[in-house]
């Protein structure tokens, strides 16, 4: 069994959670024994009125209460209250895809409101902390504190805490179940699909272990016994430390007292290695207080399809290239490494990298002619050219989509002059390549651009590239360097930069709004406000138009105010009108790195009177990279206030899974180009159903950008995607015209305050 282990800064909460695991009441009797000694500890240390343990019936629909203390009587009693799913949807809803509800306010919370009549105001609760027991990631019951009074908001630490005790509480569970029946603890044993081997601790050996152990490590039983764990180890694990050096360590807090739960990879004996979670305990027996037992679970699936995730994240599907994300983030490294040691601003701007854009002559005809098939071909076929000879001279290829590619080449590092990049790879693109019995000359254009001359950020420098690549095209050069006296688009971004000032002050700035729905129930749960500029001479402007030059100055911190000011309005107005939904915003990593705009969200919220929960903060993976650490301080700061945080267009970019499952995040989006290609391409299907079953490990909502057609709601929908928002549904749309879709749209049910 795992045992949680608490991490916090509240050393009372702690010692109260050591003491509570330690006290061997609660493992000797049943649970019927050991949740008054659980529940009295926890009223006490979190100073609560009212604890209770519920559990779910066995047909899932009903929670009843199982032990119930009341702090102030000191005495526990019978609850006859009985919480059922039929009259509670949305609070069962959160409890199963939530392992805390932490409501300050329950009456007006929407994940507990629905309790107000029948359990809040009889019983004077003003405020209360569930937790939800889970066994393999299945709701069990519920942990419950509660709060009459005055109403009382709930720490992280408390949080942690409470999630400690119900998870100790559904160990109870299971060990209870497992001593109903030694018969049946021995048929487990040897039946269970995991591995479970038991340990000499004093010469780390195996003494026993059952079939499945045996099958995993490819051994007959005698070919294992005896040995150690070393033995059927690396040298070194992932993480470059010495195998022998992990497990001294493991070793020695699980005969001390710990439960370590780790990933390992073992090797079998015919020397191939997998991926294994193992949990680690020690065993008291008369006999012996060095006998140690592991639990062991092959993950290779899950890491190979994590490994597999993130591997398509940075590459392009067809040709296998390093795509556009990625791209931004060799160049971002180059750029900071330069500035950071080389770059000398009293030096001359002297060039140090070229970055070519290439865009392949009429590909198009190829397509029209012999078909995407062979069309898809012959990229890869250019693809695999380029690259040979790109990484022949030290530099990197990349692919942006469609029929255009980029090429970076350091000067330090390149073995061929920067300027005469360009010409040597056309020469490579003239080739003749074969397509379905044809042999046929592509040609490219090429547009060129430097770091420093012409931009010191990859957003810029391939900005330059793209004009460049322009000219080569119009006036059939094939070859261009950018020049600034041919970049009208410089002075239109000036001059967009200059009116967007006046944009706000003229309102001609307007949020549209799409509504997102639950996929299983057809709710609709909040909206994304999207914005957009009615330009008095461009005319209707997408963000895409104006918002990346705005985003590199100090004027995105105004506009976000303005976006957060008008969605708090919003909210206001959609409540008056009898709607309590949330609405999302999206937000620059200027944004989140700035304290003034955490403060600035939570005295909005306050002033308001808005619950904040009402309030979804969206992010982009960039936002995270930038620092993220101090990203991560400002997202806990906005969880702890109640807001939600979303991770945007997850899937295109760089986060590691580590520091994904060590922010506040309630939500991840997968972006659209997902979603629409994952009826037509294998890989992208694998990608969105990897990222869904990712986030229901995590605990997490997960929702579907970009639904345009009923095959690819229903593919979600068998996916168990819990959240979608797309053409499908409606378009983004302004306050008058969203409240009418609202009134006629019989399809879709809302949520009412």
């Amino acid at each position: 069994m795992n045992k949680t282990i608490v991490y916090s800064d509240n050393i009372e909460l702690d010692e109260a959670y050591i003491n509570i695991a330690k006290d061997e009441r609660i493992f000797k009797g049943s649970l019927k024994d050991s949740a008054p000694i659980i529940i009295r500890k926890c009223a006490e240390v979190l100073n609560s009125n009212r604890v209770s343990i519920w559990l779910l019936s066995k047909d899932r629909t009903e929670l009843v209460c199982f032990s119930h203390y009341s702090y102030a009587e000191d005495k526990f009693e019978e609850i006859s209250v009985t919480l059922t799913q039929h009259d509670l949807p949305e609070y069962f809803n959160a409890l199963n895809n939530s392992r805390v509800i932490d409501a300050q306010y329950p009456e007006v919370d929407l994940r507990t409101k629905e309790l107000t009549d029948s359990y809040l105001i009889p019983l004077k609760i003003k405020s209360l902390l569930n937790a939800t027991i889970r066994n393999n990631g299945n709701l069990q019951g519920v942990f419950c504190c509660e709060i009459q009074g005055e109403p009382r908001s709930w720490t992280s630490d408390e949080k942690i805490f409470i999630t400690s005790i119900a998870d100790l509480v559904s160990q109870r569970l299971l060990l209870g179940k497992l001593k109903k029946s030694q018969a049946y603890l021995l048929s487990l044993y040897e039946v269970s699909p995991l591995g479970i081997m038991f340990l000499d601790g004093r010469d780390n050996v195996f003494i026993d272990g059952n079939p499945a152990m045996f099958k995993m490590f490819g051994v007959k039983k005698e070919e294992i016994l005896g040995k150690s764990p070393l033995d059927f180890s690396p040298e070194c694990q992932p993480c470059g430390e010495l195998s022998s050096s992990i497990v001294f360590k493991h070793v020695a807090a699980c005969i001390k007292g710990d439960t370590p739960t780790f990933e390992w990879v073992h090797k079998r004996l015919d020397g191939s290695e997998f991926d294994a979670e193992i949990s680690l305990g020690a065993l008291e027996t008369s006999s012996s207080s060095n006998l140690l037992f592991a639990v062991v679970s092959d993950i290779s699936r899950r890491k190979e399809a994590e490994r597999d995730l993130e591997y398509r994240a940075s590459r392009d599907s067809l040709t296998g290239l390093l795509n556009r994300e990625s791209l931004y983030e060799y160049l971002d490294q180059l750029i900071s490494y330069d500035q950071r040691v080389r770059y000398d601003q009293r030096e001359e701007r002297n060039s140090k990298i070229a970055i070519l854009l290439l865009d392949l002559n009429h590909f198009k005809d190829i397509n029209d002619t012999f078909g995407h098939i062979a069309g898809d071909e012959a990229l890869k076929s250019i693809a695999k050219m380029l690259k040979q000879y790109i990484d022949s001279i030290n530099g990197s290829l990349f692919r942006l989509g469609g029929d255009e590619f980029i090429v970076v080449a350091e000067k330090e590092k390149c073995s061929k002059p920067l300027s005469k990049l360009p010409e040597l790879i056309k020469n490579i693109l003239n080739e003749t390549i074969y397509v379905n019995g044809l042999d046929v000359k592509i040609g490219a254009s090429i547009g060129a651009s430097l770091y420093p001359n012409n931009g010191v950020d990859s957003h810029e420098l391939l900005r330059c590239a793209d004009v460049a690549m322009y000219f080569a095209k119009t006036n059939v050069s094939q070859v261009y360097w950018y020049e600034v006296k041919d970049d009208i688009n410089s002075q239109q971004r000036l001059v967009l930069k200059t009116e967007f000032d006046k944009a706000i002050e003229n309102e001609q700035l307007r949020l549209h709004f799409q509504p997102k729905i639950d996929i299983q129930t057809q709710e609709i749960v909040g909206f994304e406000a999207l914005l957009r500029w009615q330009h008095p001479e461009l005319g209707f402007m997408l963000p895409e138009h104006f918002l990346p030059s705005i985003e590199m100055t100090e004027m995105i911190h105004h506009l976000t105010d303005w976006v957060l000011k008008n969605a708090i309005d919003s909210l206001i107005h959609l409540g008056e009108n009898g709607y309590s939904l949330p609405i999302a915003i999206n937000v620059s990593a200027r944004n989140i790195l700035n304290m003034n705009f955490i403060d600035g969200v939570q005295e909005r919220l306050l002033k308001s009177k808005i619950e904040p929960s009402l309030l979804e903060i969206e992010i982009t993976e960039t936002a995270l990279i930038t620092n993220l650490q101090q990203a991560s301080q400002s997202l806990s700061k906005l969880d702890a206030f109640g807001i939600s945080i979303a991770l945007d267009d997850f899937g295109t970019g760089y986060s590691s899974l580590c520091n994904i499952t060590n922010l506040s995040l309630k939500t991840i989006k997968i972006d659209p180009s997902f979603i629409q290609g994952m009826n037509k391409s294998k890989s992208d299907f694998v990608v969105v159903s990897s990222i869904i079953n990712l986030a229901r490990s995590l605990s997490l909502n997960v929702v579907a950008e970009g639904v345009e057609d009923q095959q690819t709601f229903d593919a979600l929908k068998k996916l168990h995607c819990n959240q979608m928002q797309g053409f499908f549904i409606a378009e983004a749309m302004e306050m008058t015209g969203l409240k009418s879709w609202l009134k006629k749209n019989e399809l879709i049910k809302t949520i009412h305050s």
